[in-house]
């Protein structure tokens, strides 16, 4: 059931509720409640029999009402158990002092402010916890309610909340206010109005199922900042003409739909149970620029959209499962955690922030450039059909495959426009036979590396893919470009039959593998008895 079916029968359909509609709402499904109206208002103790009437306060199976067009205080010393709240033109400060005040979980609404046309019902919780079931902040149109939580007051809802049901509904949790809900509204029916401030350390708002902000023709808005956060263990759906803004907290959802608009300012976005499109249409729009105030971690995969998405990291925090670039990004500066995917011919990765470190795999089949005064680092495993432009250094630290990602790995040559390192421990993996596809010595596809510049080279892998028809006299230029040999150089060949073997070249602008036959076996022995006779001392006369 939607969040708004759910609240449909929770609240009249009806523009204008009575207080005695609302009352009735409250009544339990074991027994009818009478309701006791708050007399006092000087305020005093929540306990004091003669501030109610009829007199004694409220039990358990009583509704508690609150309507005498005063602002004042309630006091608690002690746990108090009512079966409902209803709040009509007061302004109130509920002070629990470190006490529990109880509502029943009814099916309807336990806590209801906005009794009725013009109400201006207000109430501020502080110094302890309240319990309810499905509440309405602004129930009735034409009536406004708010709550604000603050002073490390904790409000628990078990059902729906609404901020905003047919009248204006505010929210404002702050001072470390604790607020959960089963599911939530802001601005729910007809032209109602929502509106939810978070702000401070420790204020926040957890909502179990899905938030909802806005409806049909009713409009909410939703505002984070200064380290308050809003955790939304489903859906967020932001309707037509409702925003959200984080400016400085935090947010975190399963997933977010928005025909509505998310304004991330600064802070740190969560998406933990869906994929996010950046592009027209996604939930942050098609341009998304984290700058060094923002994070963004998205626990499953980020599709840069082809068309029209371009995504730029100036200075921020990502993460991802996977990054599927279809369009642009641009790496000015920050932190990239995940698997990138630059999946097509037409993607494009521009690194122009001084140091790039890429700690996951990276498969590059579009364009990838490092600028002339930038550096990439990549830490795990590279491989692709293209290579990598623009003039910058490129270090190395896993694997390198210049191949495509399938088991042949064979779409070579690949080239470079930069300076290459290979660490001690990196590998430039190389393969030899496989669909005519490569780089090709006497039909035989090979995959080959082209720098134009430098490339320090410390171990190379050189496997066969397939059964390729080598023959004797087959070369194969591995590498070519400015090369330095580490002094720990080692290069790893495959084992061939038929009497042939490889033989390295190593030169100054190529790294070559020729195939040669191997020497006989009545040869290798009469080479080893000649260099033994060499070796033996000689006799002492």
């Amino acid at each position: 059931m939607s969040v708004r079916k759910a609240l449909t029968m929770r609240i009249s359909k009806t523009t204008s509720l009575s207080l005695a509609v609302a009352a009735i709402s409250l009544v339990s499904a074991t027994g009818h409640a009478s309701t006791r109206d708050w007399a006092e208002s000087r305020g005093a103790l929540m306990t004091r029999s003669d501030a109610w009437k009829p007199f004694g306060m409220p039990t358990k199976r009583d509704i508690a009402r609150f309507n005498l067009s005063s602002a004042y205080t309630i006091s608690f010393k002690s746990n108090v158990t009512n079966m409902g709240l209803l709040i009509g033109d007061d302004k109130l400060v509920f002070d629990f002092g470190q006490c529990t005040y109880s509502l029943a979980p009814t099916r309807r609404n336990s806590v209801y402010l906005g009794l009725a046309k013009k109400d201006v019902a207000r109430v501020t919780l502080r110094n302890g916890n309240l319990n309810s079931g499905p509440s309405t902040v602004g129930g009735v149109a034409g009536s406004s309610g708010n709550v604000t939580l603050s002073n490390a007051a904790a409000w628990n809802t078990n059902g729906l909340l609404a901020i905003g049901g047919y009248g204006s509904g505010g929210l404002t949790v702050i001072g470390g206010g604790k607020l959960a809900s089963t599911t939530g509204g802001v601005g729910m029916y007809g032209r109602s109005k929502g509106n939810v401030l978070l702000s401070g350390d420790g204020s926040d708002w957890n909502v179990a199922g899905t938030l909802a902000v806005g409806g049909k023709t009713s409009t909410g808005q939703v505002n984070i900042r200064d380290n308050a956060s809003l955790n939304v263990g489903d859906k967020l759906d932001i309707r037509k003409g409702s925003a959200l803004t984080l400016n400085g907290g935090s947010l975190s959802a399963a997933s977010i739909i928005r025909p509505g608009s998310v304004v991330f300012q600064s802070g740190t976005l969560n998406l933990t149970k869906s994929n996010l499109t950046i592009g027209t249409g996604g939930a942050l729009g098609a341009a998304v620029i984290l700058d060094k105030k923002q994070t963004l971690n998205v626990s499953q995969d980020v599709i840069v959209n082809g068309v029209t998405g371009s995504f730029d990291l100036s200075g921020g925090r990502f993460s991802a499962a996977r990054t599927l670039n279809s369009g642009t990004i641009n790496f000015r500066g920050g932190e990239f955690h995940g698997t990138l995917v630059n999946s097509a011919a037409s993607s494009t990765v521009n690194i122009t922030a001084t140091a790039a470190v890429f700690a996951n795999d990276v498969l590059n089949n579009g364009t990838f450039s490092v600028g002339a005064a930038s550096k990439a680092r990549f830490e795990a495993n590279v491989s692709g059909s293209r290579g990598f432009t623009g003039g910058g250094e490129i270090t190395f630290a896993g694997t390198y495959n210049p191949g495509t990602s399938d088991s042949q790995g064979l779409d070579a040559p690949v080239s470079f426009s930069n300076n290459i390192i290979f660490t001690p421990d990196a590998r430039l993996r190389l393969n030899l036979g496989g669909p005519s596809r490569g780089f090709l010595s006497d039909g035989i596809a090979y995959d080959r590396v082209d720098v134009n510049g430098r490339i320090h080279l410390t171990n190379v892998d050189i496997a066969l893919a397939g059964t390729p028809a080598l023959q004797v006299g087959d070369r194969f230029d591995l590498v070519t470009g400015s090369i330095v040999y580490d002094e720990n150089f080692h290069i790893s060949l495959p084992n061939l039959s038929g009497g042939r073997s490889f033989d390295v070249i190593r030169g100054n602008t190529s790294l070559s593998a020729v195939i040669i036959p191997e020497p006989a076996i009545g040869t290798l022995l009469a080479g080893a008895a000649a260099a033994l006779a060499l070796c033996r001392p000689r006799r002492r006369r």
